[in-house]
């Protein structure tokens, strides 16, 4: 059947790993966004944010975003194709993390072709492809939404490889690299067009290598990698010929070098913010932890968390580690006549990780597991001609194999066993990609595992302090974690935020004011972060300091990532500046959103004293005293007295005295005051009337009620993120 049908083994072998890669990745698409960076490219993703329309495909190329410092038109238009294919939403992104899986199975395909153009041995590509597919490795790359950078330039960076390899595969040797090798046909460089547009496959190669760049600029090493592969499999140069062939292969590939030094330049042009700015020796001094670790975790895939710290970097560690690099650097030079994939590998897997080995630190963290996405694919090569070496294949290399000394019944013993570990291997990788894949599941589950291995990270302690300020409203520990998280990264934007919030709420405006200007952060870590000058903008007003205020609210609107919330919140923001300080006063029922977005950004002492002027204001507005109420009963931490919300909710209750609402928001009063066998009677009431009411709204709004009599019951207050429904309600 395979002499007669040459193609069907590859195309069945090509589907089974397709079925195996999404269905070991399909539980992620019933995951949720995490809050690390989803928020930037999904949720307040100007771009996005609309849903698709043909106006936003224009859009797409022709805006920045990504906290302004990234160009990836071609991720942009995926996300809207979500949005249109699957109506993806960041409350229901079933479909953003479906097109994740389904990229990640087309790329093991692709993967697998390439091997098998490589070495022709269908068999052994699917193990090297597999290997790739289902390590832990890709889990970061896949299940967050965020990185579908890597999937996506990937699958157009394995297609141009592909290509490439199709465009200049024919009649290439078997495996000699030596006298028999092939020169490259005559080429003509002048002209893009007649040379790459008469060569549909060297067309479509770099039409694909730019949409890669248009998806993650990363690929710009990919060229030198089309270098290596000229070497083996394409046998286009003999190692003896390289000093004279590789110059003239190298220019007959002027465009995509081209094109990679146009994207380089312009990503560091637009990330000049992001950069990390740590000298060049100190960045080179990293490299061989940095190689080490993809290493290590390629061999030993444990301990995988996100936001990783990296291995230690001390003299003697640096030294260790250089000695294994170089040492394996050794055995490929050693090796590279009779495997020379082995070394093209090797080279290939440095070479496509280089962009983000540290030599260009962004941001905090040197290291990431998706950082391997796309250079894995070296490894996986070298593993492929290793293999295609050692085992012998449909009678070749037998001899090689097996040597005479050897019986063939030990011979045969011994593939048996390397055949069975070649099959656990891919198996066992799965088992552990199953097991963490959960860690992306929510943001909870994120920062747990992250905890679980380093509990003093200071992401996971920038979550903590989110979960103890805003969600339990617990200022005396949300305090105690921002001083941490200032020892650990004294002027970070973030630091500087979660202290100068906890010091505005425990002591004043002043003070929190003072410790920024004795910590200030640098000017670029305020344009990444617009909550910090805004906060700094909201504290000003407060201390009667309007220049500063006025000030801070330019930076703020500058830093903003563009989507309609944070515009809407900083429009707000600015509007209770102006009324505060005199400029533009407002009337109660105007006044209240601007209040109620102080009061979201966690300034609750600042904006306290608007909110119940609000009340003094509109004694006869009962709509408009039942939301002060609430919100100042709801909200976990609150500053407000209880004696001041009680008599707001009963003011309210005295206006419309059987309206369900109102004696709902005095139950929660009461129980915000501690009342709570009284806030029981009252809900009690109100849920006996909603049981017979034929409101269209009833049974909702009773379920609510009695989820907060169960709470009730258990002496517990209830708690939501009332700012937040308030501002968003029609």
């Amino acid at each position: 059947m395979n002499d007669r049908h040459p193609n069907l083994l590859p195309a069945l072998a090509a589907l089974a790993l397709f079925v195996a890669t999404a269905a070991l990745f399909w539980p992620s698409v019933s995951y949720s966004l995490v809050n690390f960076d989803d928020p930037v490219f999904i949720t307040r993703n100007p771009i996005v944010a609309d849903g698709f329309s043909w106006r936003s495909v224009p859009r797409a190329f022709t805006a920045l975003h990504g906290d302004k410092l990234m160009y990836n038109p071609v991720l942009w238009l995926s996300y809207l194709a979500d949005t249109a294919l699957f109506h993806a939403t960041p409350a229901h992104p079933w479909g953003f993390h479906l097109t994740n899986v389904l990229l990640h199975a087309a790329n093991a395909v692709l993967l697998y072709f390439i091997l098998l153009a490589a070495v022709r041995r269908p068999g052994l590509a699917l193990f090297a492809a597999a290997f790739w597919a289902l390590h832990p490795l890709r889990v970061e790359s896949v299940a967050w939404v965020t990185e579908r950078k890597d999937t996506l330039s990937t699958f157009f960076a394995l297609a141009s490889i592909l290509l490439y390899l199709k465009a200049w595969g024919r009649g290439r040797p078997a495996r000699d690299s030596g006298p028999g090798a092939q020169p490259p046909p005559p080429s003509f460089h002048f002209s893009l067009f007649t040379f790459h547009c008469g060569k549909g496959y060297q067309c479509l190669a770099l039409l694909a290598f730019a949409a890669g760049l248009l998806s993650k600029p990363m690929l710009v090493t990919l060229p030198f990698l089309f270098l290596l592969l000229d070497y083996w499999p394409l046998r286009r140069f003999a190692l003896r010929d390289a000093p004279r062939a590789l110059p003239r292969l190298a220019v007959g590939k002027w465009p995509y070098f081209l094109l990679s030094l146009v994207f380089a330049l312009l990503t560091r042009a637009l990330q000049t913010d992001a950069v990390t700015p740590f000298s060049l020796l100190q960045r080179l001094y990293w490299l061989p932890s940095n190689y080490f670790f993809y290493l290590a975790k390629t061999v030993w895939p444990v301990a995988l968390i996100p936001m990783n710290p990296g291995l230690p970097v001390t003299p003697a560690f640096i030294a260790g580690v250089s000695v294994l690099l170089l040492g394996l650097a050794v055995l490929a030079g050693a090796l590279l006549r009779r495997c020379p994939g082995f070394a093209v590998g090797l080279a290939a897997f440095a070479g496509l990780l280089f962009p983000v080995s540290g030599i260009v630190f962004i941001g905090h963290h040197p290291v990431a597991d998706r950082y391997t996405y796309l250079p894995a694919i070296g490894l996986s090569l070298a593993l492929l001609a290793l293999l295609d070496i050692l085992l012998p294949g449909r009678g070749r290399h037998a001899r090689a194999a097996c040597s005479v000394a050897k019986p063939p019944t030990s011979c045969q013993t011994q593939l048996c066993i390397v055949h069975c570990a070649l099959c656990i291997l891919p198996a066992a990788l799965a088992a552990v990609t199953a097991r963490i894949l959960p860690t992306w599941k929510d943001t909870p589950a994120l920062y747990a595992r992250i905890a679980a291995f380093a509990p003093d990270h200071f992401a996971v302690l920038a979550h903590r302090f989110h979960h103890a300020f805003f969600v339990r409203g617990d200022v005396a520990e949300a305090a105690g974690l921002a001083d941490r998280m200032v020892s650990l990264r004294p002027g970070s934007a973030q630091s500087d935020y979660a202290k100068v919030l906890t010091l505005s709420q425990t002591r004043t405006s002043r003070e929190a004011l003072d410790f920024h200007a004795a910590h200030l952060p640098p000017l670029p870590a305020l344009r990444q972060h617009h909550s910090l000058p805004l906060l700094l903008a909201v504290l000003a007003t407060d201390a009667g300091d309007t220049g500063a205020a006025a000030y801070n609210l330019r930076l703020a609107r500058d830093a903003s990532p563009g989507d309609a919330a944070s515009d809407a919140a900083i429009d707000n923001i600015g509007r209770w500046l102006d009324a505060v300080s005199g400029r533009a006063p407002l009337p109660p029922e105007d006044l209240l959103r601007p209040a109620t977005a102080v009061w979201y950004l966690g300034a609750c002492a600042q904006a306290l004293p608007s909110l119940l002027g609000i009340a003094r204001a509109a004694p006869s507005n009962p709509a408009l005293l039942n939301n002060v109420a609430w919100l100042l009963a709801t909200t976990a931490g609150s500053p407000a007295s209880p004696g001041d919300v009680l008599a707001i909710a009963r003011q309210a209750l005295a206006l419309s005295p059987d309206h369900p609402v109102i004696r709902d928001t005095l139950a929660v009063a009461l129980a915000y005051a501690g009342d709570f066998d009284t806030a029981i009677a009252i809900d009690t009431a109100v849920a006996d009337f909603l049981r017979t009411s034929t409101a269209s709204d009833a049974p909702h709004m009773l379920a609510n009620v009695e989820k907060r009599l169960s709470l009730f019951r258990t002496r517990t207050p209830y708690t939501e993120n009332s700012p937040a429904l308030l501002l968003h309600a029609p």
